[in-house]
């Protein structure tokens, strides 16, 4: 059996993961964006720089979808937001790491590539650790693991914010990758993740232990939460 990757056009199906579709205020026209990982009952994890924001959608490979109600935002430079939605998927949540990724780690990354209507996955290696991106990149983020792809793969447009993990364990999720808008693959490309640190989880584990259940009225503005 082929190993299945993130530009392949074979589907894998996970109730952890869900695609990310932005929703037009005005319009309500939906365009999909990143995909989201299951952290707790309602909560979701996805990128910064995806901007979700209330209203927005989630929607899995069963067709099961939710409407973000909150959205919660770590800083300026790291690259994550929790959003908490409401009813409609009832998914398994990934567990939250003990330790942090290291140099040589292997994982797996998951996500709604390209134009892709479904999840497939890719394999990577650890190279390194970056601070931050160089200044003339234009890019924010902090703390980033270097990691490559292992087989004739790549993450696609769509990939972000898609999780990094080993078993029922994210370790991190996409922030960036060589552009790849046809989804095409190619072993040994590079993708930029952001590693769930002690401080990061610690983040994660206050939202979802002070965060109040999702509810049917008005969605609230978003919240930039810190420790």
């Amino acid at each position: 059996m082929p190993v299945l990757q993130s530009s392949d056009t074979n589907p894998v199906n996970d109730n952890r993961i869900a695609s990310y579709f932005s929703v037009s205020p005005v319009s309500e026209q939906e365009r999909r964006t990143c995909t989201a990982s299951n952290i707790a009952d309602n909560l979701w994890l996805v990128a910064r720089h995806c901007s979700p924001k209330a209203g927005d959608r989630l929607r899995q490979y069963d067709g099961d979808e939710a409407t973000v109600k909150r959205v919660h935002f770590m800083s300026d430079v790291d690259d994550l937001a929790l959003v908490r939605v409401g009813s409609g998927i009832d998914a398994k949540a990934f567990d939250l790491p003990t330790s942090s990724v290291e140099k040589g780690d292997a994982l797996t990354l998951i996500g709604y590539g390209a134009n892709h209507e479904y999840s497939s996955i890719a394999k990577l290696k650890v190279e390194g650790f970056i601070e931050s991106y160089p200044p003339e990149i234009g890019i924010p983020f902090h703390d980033l693991a270097i990691a490559v792809t292992t087989t004739p793969s790549r993450t696609c447009e769509g990939d972000s914010g898609s999780p990094a993990y080993t078993n029922n364990t994210i370790y991190a999720t996409h922030t960036a990758a060589a552009s790849n808008q046809e989804c095409t693959n190619g072993k040994g490309n590079m993708t930029w993740l952001t590693v769930l640190n002690s401080k990061r989880v610690a983040w994660i584990k206050s939202v979802c232990r002070d965060e109040p259940a999702a509810d049917s009225g008005r969605p609230s503005q978003a919240t930039e939460t810190s420790l």
